[in-house]
């Protein structure tokens, strides 16, 4: 009887060994095309939250089983992209179209792209010295402000300012708000 439990608690502790990086790799690979129709099926596929997923998942690589992995990677998947639908969905979009134009703009338009950057420049500064009524925090605000400015995504920035990757995009969206009844559009 002794005997019977060691084996059992000997194939439970093979069971629970963490998958190595490679066979996490090498299952993915082998499951891509499986997971790629059911998320096309469903008209959810993203690039970018298959790659969160797989970088998320492959911290948890001792919790998946590999029979169970599609299964397993789709309804993280499912998890990822309703919470990223539901973030869109809350959220205004914080980019301007002054960026966007400057985006699609042409190498020639040199002066236009100076006279922009001027006028941002302009206005960030008038934002930092003359803060809003009652605003909290003003100083944190205008250095998340810089920062965004200077080309950091809100992912940076949290990182650098040790501060939620959220609490940043609350300080943007609240400053881009205030910025478009002061300025317009």
């Amino acid at each position: 009887m002794m005997e019977k439990n060691m084996r059992k608690a000997k194939n439970n502790t093979k069971r629970k060994r963490k998958m190595s990086e490679k066979e996490y790799g090498e299952l993915y690979s082998e499951n891509l095309g499986k997971i790629t129709t059911v998320l096309n099926k469903d008209k959810i596929f993203d690039e970018d939250i298959l790659h969160d997923t797989y970088l998320e998942l492959h911290k948890r690589r001792g919790e998946i089983q590999a029979k169970r992995f599609v299964t397993y990677f789709v309804a993280w998947y499912k998890e990822v992209y309703d919470r990223e639908e539901k973030r869109k969905n809350r959220y205004e979009y914080c980019g301007t179209n002054v960026e966007d134009r400057y985006d699609l703009m042409d190498e020639s338009d040199l002066a236009y792209r100076e006279e922009v950057g001027r006028r941002v420049d302009e206005i960030i500064d008038n934002y930092c010295s003359n803060p809003p009524k009652n605003a909290r925090n003003h100083e944190r605000a205008c250095e998340i402000l810089q920062l965004y400015r200077d080309g950091l995504s809100e992912r940076e920035i949290a990182k650098e300012l040790s501060i939620g990757k959220s609490t940043v995009h609350q300080y943007i969206d609240a400053i881009i708000s205030h910025l478009r009844s002061e300025y317009g559009q």
